[in-house]
């Protein structure tokens, strides 16, 4: 079996644009870690920040969070108009 990140198509679930390509860190890709990163070094943003950060989009960059956040990865503290994410440290 090949494993090559460009094998397939778009959509492929063997590559291509919309593929999860994990990276040997668990599982997190590397937006995931980018973002983990971001808050390790700046605590506290929200995803609008955090998708200027990293020059991403803000729905990208919201799917991310979303998956960070139920793996248990990070957290949102505050309320929804002015808090922020926080890595949880294990």
């Amino acid at each position: 079996m090949i494993n090559s990140i460009n094998s397939g198509g778009e959509n492929s679930p063997n590559g291509g644009v919309n593929s999860d390509i994990e990276t040997g860190y668990g599982g997190v890709n590397s937006m995931e870690q980018q973002i983990m990163e971001t808050l390790r070094k700046m605590p506290g943003l929200n995803a609008p920040a955090i998708a200027t950060a990293l020059g991403k989009s803000l729905r990208t960059t919201q799917r991310i969070l979303k998956k960070l956040k139920d793996n248990g990865n990070i957290e949102f503290k505050g309320a929804p108009k002015n808090g922020g994410y926080f890595l949880i440290v294990m």
